[in-house]
């Protein structure tokens, strides 16, 4: 036997530990070979144990998924579910439009399939795992005392609250910055003043689309106390802007350079025309491609069809 302070090797006679000197009798000493197996998965589960002993469907492992397996330290499994749920959000976001139901819905139904499977297999499973662990200290400390061992299965099994915890926080991390970097395109529209063109000819026409997202737009520039249009806008842009165009079934899926394609809404509240001035409620609409070489933007008006370009005033 082993004396259970230092590991000593030891007769099994001794009262004192010939090595570290201390008291024996009061101890019991066993060899590795002396220790129950169910005192040694109980030991391992901790918690739960006949339930996962039983062969039954886990609902923890279902409803929680990986969330579950890393509470069970079962970290490979885990690590597998969250590559898949990571590598689609990703992915989702190079799949054309016209297939992302699809893909989703696919998806959806793998993971719920996956995770019936697993809840079904889940407890023997975790058994094997428990087995294979409890193996492998015993085989590793097999000079070591009973309490030793019994300690170090333990802290191997048990469960790690704090694993599933770090793994939300990280995953809702890394989904946030995926679709923040997928969706955050910049704004080259707002916060500019642009002349208003009838194709390549220039009119007399200006608008301010300010920072606070106002705008005003002005049919003379030369003429600013009549003929104008204050109110709120909006600009969507990337694939913000090719979702909302979907809303007006808007066909975007040629769409080449989806970093420069814009939506403009533009929300009258108020007018001046020939010397009336009155309150409105009118939205217009309007979708176009923005050019970086020349700074400008062709716009057409949802609904008519209306044509005209904003260049940029520098």
């Amino acid at each position: 036997m082993n004396c259970p302070y230092c590991g000593e090797l030891i007769n099994n006679n001794e009262t004192f530990c010939p090595k570290c000197g201390n008291r024996l009798i009061n101890h019991s000493i066993t060899s590795n070979i002396e220790i129950s197996d169910t005192k040694e998965l109980d030991t391992f589960i901790d918690k739960n144990i006949s339930k996962l002993k039983s062969k039954s469907f886990s609902l923890p492992s279902f409803f929680l998924g990986s969330l579950y397996y890393l509470y069970r330290k079962m970290y490979i499994l885990a690590i597998l579910i969250l590559s898949l749920s990571i590598a689609y959000s990703i992915s989702i976001y190079f799949i054309p439009d016209d297939y992302k139901l699809y893909v989703s819905l696919i998806y959806l139904v793998f993971s719920i399939i996956i995770n019936i499977v697993i809840a079904i297999k889940f407890n023997s499973l975790y058994i094997t795992h428990a087995n294979k662990k409890i193996s492998k200290i015993k085989n590793k400390y097999k000079n070591s005392t009973r309490f030793e061992v019994m300690e170090r299965i333990k802290y191997a099994g048990s469960t790690n609250l704090l694993a599933p915890i770090l793994a939300l926080i990280i995953v809702t991390g890394i989904t946030y910055f995926i679709n923040f970097k997928m969706n955050n395109v910049e704004d080259k529209l707002s916060n500019n003043e642009y002349s208003v063109a009838d194709g390549y000819r220039e009119t007399s026409a200006i608008i301010s689309l300010n920072e606070d997202k106002s705008f005003i737009w002005y049919s003379n520039k030369n003429e600013k106390s009549d003929n104008f249009y204050v109110g709120k806008y909006t600009v969507y842009v990337g694939n913000n802007a090719i979702r909302e165009a979907k809303r007006y079934k808007l066909y975007t899926d040629k769409i080449s350079d989806k970093n420069n394609y814009y939506i403009l809404k533009l929300n009258i509240n108020r007018q001046s025309i020939n010397g009336k001035l009155s309150d409105t409620n009118t939205t217009f609409v309007y979708y176009g491609l923005y050019d970086n070489n020349l700074n400008s933007i062709d716009l057409m008006r949802v609904g008519n069809g209306d044509y005209f370009r904003l260049v940029k005033k520098m």
